[in-house]
């Protein structure tokens, strides 16, 4: 039974019209394989920065957020710290390698620093990370659209929501992504503005009282000055964890480092990239405090709540309590949030498998026109590895959490590969290979068989790991490295003839 007003139904019908749209316009710009994973690199700052928002704005900040702080407090914004300082390190240190020359994808520095086998291995994890990642927020995304309908089952959400995604993303390459983006992005603010708002409007006694009373209880904490490393969120972990988890999410993961390779120049990648601190450390303490706001309205109307799943808590809301058109607004936000993801990992999926192992693995050079009929190939390809994920992702708990703790898991080893090209004077790929699977191996033994450290250190963790197995290997074997410290003297991808 579908649970939400006919007006409700025709913005969400508008805002998958317009993104289609957006998606198949921009199809005609796509004439070569350059212009599909780097819109030919003449994608303003702006631009940029708002893509990089929204891409990090899953459904799962939408969903995953307020379910967090519903449950515990606001210690979830400590993480925002280290998003912050991780920013700056990349801006600073990242992007000027990056920026040299037309790289495809991140991984091509690695290819040249290291070898092939080391871009390889990098791909892999990265195609790991990025699967279960996308399979856990399309299951969520779809999660939101079975909640308003009233279905039990997730199944065909799923399918409407990749359909539509992979139809735009197919047409319209990058362009269509970040422009998308743009779009989403100022949904997305605006409905959870929107959100707030409404439900701040529904405590007789006021908001201010409301607050009052959860800074009283507990529920406004954000500081944690503990030490204790089995604490999930802290000052420490969120500082140190947040760094390293932004610098890889943001510096080695192909999904967004992506869009910085779109910049004009340095310059503009690095507004891009440090003004998107400033907008997404503002969004998460929106969606905290309505996670907040919706404890306490609860607690003063218990009948009301009719679901177990804390993740479904604020999709009900908005369907049983928001006026129409104000409840279909919001719910394209969330939607919005899904697809921008959804779209980035596909992209970011395709280019990494067509330029990091299909093009260097082919014996033939083709012109990038041929690479343009691949790589649409390869993102349907993309397209049914994520819904398949995505239908076995409902078993795997809360889904904020999980995106995050999946993700984690690989950054560390992957950013340790980075760090190595950039900071030490280690050479070989056998080495940095086996370095980077020690640090995945010595993470994922140390969570199964301990349970620690919380899924914050586990960016940290693994990639310490593989830096110091690294530098011991290349201290033990004393080779020299071929290359300048942090400069590569990459070779541009971007001729492909």
């Amino acid at each position: 039974m579908i649970k939400i007003h006919p007006l409700d139904i025709l913005v969400i019908l508008i805002y998958f019209i317009l993104v289609t749209v957006v998606g198949v316009r921009l199809s005609r710009y796509q004439t070569d394989s350059r212009a599909y994973f780097l819109g030919n690199r003449n994608i303003p700052w702006w631009a940029v920065s708002l893509s990089v928002v929204a891409t990090e704005t899953s459904v799962l900040t939408f969903i995953g957020v307020p379910a967090l702080s519903y449950a515990t407090n606001m210690q979830f914004l400590q993480l925002t710290f280290g998003y912050l300082s991780a920013r700056i390190l990349l801006a600073v240190f990242f992007l000027p390698v990056y920026l040299k020359e037309d790289m495809y994808t991140v991984y091509g520095y690695l290819s040249q620093r290291f070898g092939l086998l080391t871009r390889h291995c990098a791909a892999g994890l990265f195609f790991v990370t990025q699967v279960l990642g996308s399979g856990v927020r399309l299951y969520a995304a779809a999660l939101v659209m079975a909640t308003l309908l009233g279905w039990q089952d997730t199944t065909a959400a799923v399918v409407i929501i990749a359909g539509i995604t992979i139809l735009y993303t197919w047409a319209g390459g990058i362009s269509a992504v970040i422009w998308t983006d743009v779009f989403q992005a100022g949904i997305m603010i605006g409905g959870g503005v929107l959100a707030l708002c409404l439900l701040a409007g529904m405590f007789p006694e006021g908001v201010l009282d409301v607050l009052s009373r959860a800074a009283a209880e507990g529920k406004l904490k954000v500081m944690d000055l503990s030490f204790q490393i089995s604490n999930t969120y802290t000052l420490w972990s969120g500082v140190i964890g947040g760094t390293f988890l932004g610098m890889a999410s943001h510096g080695t993961d192909q999904v967004l480092a992506q869009r910085l390779l779109t910049s004009r120049n340095l310059r503009d990648g690095r507004k891009a990239i440090v003004s998107s601190a400033f907008i997404i450390i503002p969004q998460f303490l929106l969606f905290l405090l309505i996670g907040v706001l919706l404890y306490y309205y609860y607690q003063a109307h218990p009948g009301d709540l009719h679901v177990q799943n804390a993740d479904r808590i604020f999709p009900q809301f908005i369907v049983d309590h928001f006026p129409p058109l104000a409840c279909g607004i919001v719910i394209a936000a969330m939607l919005a949030a899904a697809m921008s993801t959804l779209s980035s990992g596909l992209q970011a999926l395709t280019s990494s498998a067509v330029m990091d192992v299909l093009r260097p693995l082919s014996k033939v050079i083709r012109p990038p026109e041929e690479y343009l009929k691949q790589s649409r190939a390869v993102t349907i390809f993309w397209g049914a590895v994520l819904i398949w994920v995505a239908f076995a992702a409902g078993d795997w708990g809360p889904v904020l959490e999980t995106g995050l703790t999946v993700a984690s898991f690989t950054y560390g080893p992957l950013l340790g590969l980075f760090l190595l090209g950039f900071f030490t004077p280690v050479s070989s790929q056998v080495a940095v290979t086996v370095a980077a699977a020690t640090g995945l191996a010595g993470l994922i033994f140390s969570v199964k068989l301990f349970g620690l450290p919380p899924y914050t250190w586990y960016v940290t963790f693994g990639c310490l790991v593989t830096v110091m197995i690294g530098v011991l290997i290349h201290k033990i074997s004393g080779s020299a490295s071929p290359c300048r410290k942090g400069n590569p003297g990459m070779k541009g991808e971007g001729h492909e003839t």
